[in-house]
């Protein structure tokens, strides 16, 4: 095979597959429209519905007027509890829509009920409509609390307890939502919410991470369902309309949920998408998998592959001779990543450009290594270059299994690419080679660019040496089939001079590692394409405006030896509050003693209040101090103007001790 016909592949395929990603780092704005919470006009629309209904403060009386939680309780038939079978215990099931949804189609609600009232199910059947706006333009922070949040932490006992949370599908792809809170949701009820919709034809995948157990810290927190996940409450979120499908489909979960109720956590599975249906696999059925391929890899690799023969005799000589190659390249691929790592660092803030940075010169230093080795006469067979690209890939399986059971898949199929394609030696067929064992990978591509949060990816490419190394082993596979693309290529025999044989090796490096990178983020980026919900236009939010839309008032009084604190917030007229972030701090000792709102110490003598958003009029914040605390107050607001306007700004209020009355 010629020099010309292999630098005009490479480059044609690494100009196509920079071409396919060139828009791979663009953001796109996500609009959303803004509803206030409307808790009144639920209430009316019920009452004039002859429904019964409770209500759940989501706030203090005393800090002011704040959207409420909405709850349809629909007991247990005892007729029907007398048949029922299921012994699990779980007797309290929770349909946790959003008061946005609700008020989108509110006959589509009524309906609901209606039907639930008239199936008599043998568990009670809790809806609820939670004060949240699913389209809500605000950042998502932890600091502040949800309705939802509130609704989950009232539950009495988690152990009677499951949640279904309904998500509207226009804010979100078509999968079940499985992950919060540095857990997943047990098989049961995420079972139980796929069959139902295979029986009304829906399709729907199941959201499942396939790095999510080894460092769940690092990805997106579905802040919803982790209120639940979080309390030990099984539950699991599913995007649905206001079509007769979708009711179809609620109906079938309540029914579905009579049999499927448990109390049992089995968190270890995963779900093999095949079309509309799918495998569904357990702990004991991945086991097995991995011990057939164990017993399968044991037998045909190490016994059978290297029975006494002449020919295998002389592939064993050749590598002993090159056994080395194995960890050197393991150790030489882990100096680069972490040289790499350090070297681009100023784009940490970018984590998918600082991921790529790490990956894309690795491959190419190490291509070019191999390059410059076989150039100079590097002793390695086709036949020992082979045997350990087979080993390689098989003891990846062991490696990764070992960190995560689940990605004994992804290493499977890796194994499989290079066994099937071990014995072809042209390009035509080493070059696809390649490109298929990106394949497997792109779940943890998807990962990167789906679940993680991306101001957290370079926390986790930020690693260690030993990480790195671990690491290396991934990338291994794609060397030694680079050693094969070059071997094949009979680079020796061109007609020309070491000098240009090494301007070209540069060149067909470059290209080899930048196709690999490019088809394996633009392939990743594809998939996110499928688990991105429909993106609009994002609200405007007008940050640091100087004239402050609110007037702050602190007042204080005395109180034996403490003080009796009031911050007020008071909105000018034609604005409403949609959020505040508040915190206290003392350089003396404890902020406060007390507060009207729930508190988090984020250090000695620095506090956070957890205010939950939409205040309907003023806010007030009530807490005790000791007498003569100089105490300092960081307020953050999002503000709203008559015309949908959003405004953001921060605002620092000292109080210098026993002196001060008003602010």
């Amino acid at each position: 095979m010629g020099k010309n016909f292999l630098l005009k592949a490479m480059c044609f395929l690494f100009f196509f597959a920079t071409t396919f990603t060139q828009n791979l780092f663009s953001q796109e704005n996500i609009e959303t429209n803004l509803n206030i919470y409307t808790t009144q006009e639920i209430e009316d629309f019920l009452t004039q519905s002859k429904i019964s209904f409770g209500i759940q403060d989501i706030a203090p009386q005393n800090a002011g007027i704040f959207p409420k939680n909405i709850l349809v309780e629909i007991p247990a038939d005892k007729n029907s509890k007398e048949d029922d079978t299921n012994k699990s215990g779980i007797t309290d099931v929770f349909f946790v829509f959003s008061q946005e949804f609700f008020l989108e189609k509110k006959e589509f609600i009524a309906d609901f009920i209606d039907s639930t009232y008239k199936k008599k199910l043998p568990y009670n059947c809790i809806i609820s409509f939670t004060a949240e706006n699913e389209s809500f333009p605000l950042p998502s922070v932890q600091a502040s609390k949800t309705a939802t949040e509130e609704l989950a932490k009232s539950i009495f006992s988690s152990e009677s307890a499951c949640a279904i949370l309904i998500r509207n599908g226009k804010n979100a792809p078509p999968f079940i939502f499985t992950e919060g809170a540095g857990t997943i949701s047990p098989q049961w009820i995420v079972q139980t919410l796929k069959k139902s919709c295979l029986q009304n034809q829906k399709p729907m995948g199941v959201k499942t991470s396939m790095l999510y157990i080894y460092k769940p810290q690092y990805y997106k927190n579905n802040r919803r369902l982790s209120a639940f996940l979080k309390n030990d409450i099984p539950a699991a979120e599913i995007p649905l309309g206001h079509a007769q499908k979708d009711a179809n489909i609620l109906s079938d979960i309540q029914d579905n949920l009579i049999s499927a109720r448990s109390q049992t956590w089995n968190k270890h599975y995963n779900f093999i998408p095949l079309g509309i249906y799918g495998l569904w696999l357990n702990e004991a059925q991945l086991t097995a998998i991995y011990l057939f391929f164990t017993i399968s890899v044991l037998f045909f690799i190490c016994f059978y592959s290297f029975t006494y023969t002449g020919k295998n005799e002389a592939i064993l000589k050749d590598m002993s001779r090159t056994w080395f190659s194995i960890p050197a390249y393991l150790i030489i691929t882990a100096a680069f990543l972490t040289l790499f790592q350090k070297l681009f660092f100023f784009t940490a803030e970018n984590g998918v450009l600082y991921f790529g940075l790490k990956i894309f010169p690795t491959l190419l230093a190490m291509f070019l290594l191999v390059f410059v080795q076989i150039l100079f006469n590097f002793r390695i067979s086709l036949s020992a270059n082979r045997f350990h690209g087979i080993i390689l890939t098989a003891l990846n399986v062991f490696i990764f299994s070992a960190l995560d059971l689940s990605l004994m898949f992804i290493f499977i199929i890796e194994y499989l690419i290079v066994f099937l394609f071990r014995k072809r030696k042209s390009l035509f067929f080493i070059i696809p080679c390649i490109f298929l064992m990106t394949i497997p990978l792109l779940w943890i591509a998807a990962s990167v660019f789906v679940d993680i949060n991306q101001r957290k990816i370079s926390n986790l490419t930020d690693t260690t040496f030993f990480e790195n190394l671990i690491f290396s082993f991934a990338i291994l596979p794609f060397i030694f089939q680079w050693i094969k693309l070059i071997l094949v290529s009979h680079i020796k025999e061109f007609k020309s001079s070491k000098k240009i044989l090494l301007l070209q090796g540069i060149l067909v490096s470059v290209a080899g590692a930048g196709i690999i990178c490019a088809v394996f983020f633009a392939a990743a980026k594809f998939v996110q394409g499928n688990f991105s919900a429909p993106q609009k236009k994002q609200t405007q939010i007008t940050e640091n405006v100087e004239i402050h839309p609110a007037k702050f008032l602190w007042s204080r009084k005395a109180k034996f030896d403490i003080f009796e604190n009031k911050l007020q917030i008071v909105p000018e007229s034609g604005f409403k509050i949609l959020r505040c972030l508040a915190t206290f701090e003392s350089k003396e000792e404890l902020p406060f003693y007390e507060c009207n709102f729930d508190y988090n110490f984020i250090s000695e003598n620095k506090v956070s209040i957890e205010i939950p958003d939409a205040p309907e009029n003023e806010l007030k914040i009530l807490f005790m101090s000791e007498n003569e605390l100089k105490l300092e107050a960081e307020i953050e607001l999002f503000m709203m103007n008559a015309n949908g306007q959003i405004f953001h700004f921060t605002e620092k209020i000292k109080n210098e001790g026993k002196n001060a009355n008003e602010i």
